[in-house]
């Protein structure tokens, strides 16, 4: 059987993931708001924040926590932010058409490999592309069991830097991985019945709707909603409880490339630290065994899976099988 294509590309920055606490985004608000609308991006450019009921988690470039921690720190404020010591490198992922044809999306292909080798990733689906991202020092090893699975195409692969001596790398014949194992426990796992707006908007309209986004991010007073700016490679994605959308004016709604159907979340009942791995998998696999859609975004404490409205009742009826499933009040 001839191996499935995937094409992945190595993107160039060097990623830290971060949380700020619900109670604390007020006091941090201005090295924030200076990475959201001060800081100047190109193609290369990697920023997320996402804001839950719990936290304002961020994904920024190296250099851009370091600004966040110096104001942190001459501020009295270091108590306020909490971030992942290690790197993190991003891998834009594409499957080829034969993946389609089986019927396995891209979060699931690659969390299934990189679950049974042990990996951590964190990952992010925008409006048009996915991305995985891996420790730095687990990048190499994630290429190599990627290759044993798939026809792996790899843009970039010169960028990545190794922590270890070129001897001490992995070595090419990698023993034979098993399939990741059920837990013996059930995980809970939250259902959000609100309907979640996703869109597109260009770099240059961020300024027509920073007001929008000031009032989303913090000023709400509800603590439920979730609300998400992803900005990779040039490319802006929105998504947001559609109420956050309600009050957005003709001129700056007709910004947005929305998606044409509403979609709901799932999101895992419990904090995850991450040593963990194989947390993605557990969700994306039963959903995609029943050709589920969906849309994937971590945080730093927790993480989410999206799907279509029109998807819900399959969803649900699927994922009950697999944990323990509470409707979330909002």
């Amino acid at each position: 059987m001839e191996a499935i294509k995937m094409h992945l590309t190595v993107l160039p920055p060097r990623l830290n993931i971060a949380t700020i606490l619900r109670p604390n985004i007020g006091v941090m608000a201005h090295p924030v708001l200076r990475q959201l609308f001060y800081t100047e991006r190109n193609e290369d450019s990697f920023f997320c924040i996402t804001k839950t009921e719990y936290e304002l988690s961020l994904v920024l470039e190296d250099k851009y926590l370091k600004e966040v921690l110096k104001f942190a720190d001459s501020n009295h404020l270091k108590d306020c932010i909490e971030y992942w010591p290690q790197n993190w490198i991003a891998l834009r992922t594409d499957l080829g058409s034969s993946g389609a044809d089986n019927g396995e999306s891209v979060v699931n292909s690659l969390a299934k490999t990189l679950s049974a080798a042990d990996i951590t990733i964190f990952y992010l689906s925008t409006y048009s592309s996915d991305y995985c991202l891996v420790e730095e020092h687990n990048v190499e090893k994630a290429l190599q069991v990627l290759r044993q699975e798939f026809k792996l195409i790899v843009e970039g692969e010169e960028l990545i830097t190794s922590s270890f001596d070129k001897l001490n790398r992995y070595p090419n014949d990698l023993e034979p991985m098993e399939s990741p194992r059920a837990e013996s426990k059930k995980r809970k796992l939250f259902f959000h019945d609100t309907d979640l707006q996703l869109a597109c908007v260009s770099p240059e309209s961020v300024a027509s709707l920073s007001v929008f986004l000031m009032k989303c991010f913090f000023f709400t007073k509800s603590w439920s909603k979730i609300i998400s700016f992803i900005q990779i490679e040039g490319e802006i994605s929105l998504l947001g409880d559609y109420r956050y959308f309600e009050d957005l004016p003709e001129e700056q709604n007709a910004l947005l490339s929305k998606y044409s159907e509403s979609w709901k979340a799932f999101s895992i009942g419990e904090e995850l630290g991450y040593s963990e791995s194989g947390i993605v998998y557990s969700i994306s696999s039963p959903l995609s065994a029943c050709n589920t859609s969906i849309f994937y975004l971590s945080t730093f404490r927790t993480d989410f899976c999206l799907v279509i409205a029109s998807d819900v009742e399959n969803s649900v009826h699927t994922l009950k099988t697999h944990f323990s499933l509470e409707n979330k009040r909002e």
